[in-house]
């Protein structure tokens, strides 16, 4: 059976959802699960490791990692919808 081919709506590649697409079959289609949820960036908290924090809401686009070597920090950052569903960003 062919696996079947995920389509992503504009918004979001515009970065107002969150979701991990997960791969279906011809029976099963391709489910998307938020992972960018209220709950989800409210569990983030300061010292957690990049494993604990890509674990709970997924790595951040490549493009949107930065480093600043003046203050030696490294910034995360991922395209969200806040509770008013306005394009926002989330660092970490």
């Amino acid at each position: 059976m062919k696996t079947l081919v995920a389509i992503v709506i504009s918004s979001m590649l515009a970065g107002c959802m969150g979701h991990s697409l997960v791969q279906g079959t011809d029976i099963n289609p391709p489910a998307a699960k938020t992972t960018l949820s209220p709950e989800s960036l409210s569990r983030i908290k300061p010292g957690m490791s990049k494993d604990q924090v890509t674990h709970l809401i997924g790595p951040p686009e490549p493009s949107l990692i930065m480093y600043f070597a003046a203050r030696d920090e490294l910034v995360w950052e991922w395209r969200i919808c806040d509770e008013w569903k306005q394009r926002a960003r989330f660092d970490v």
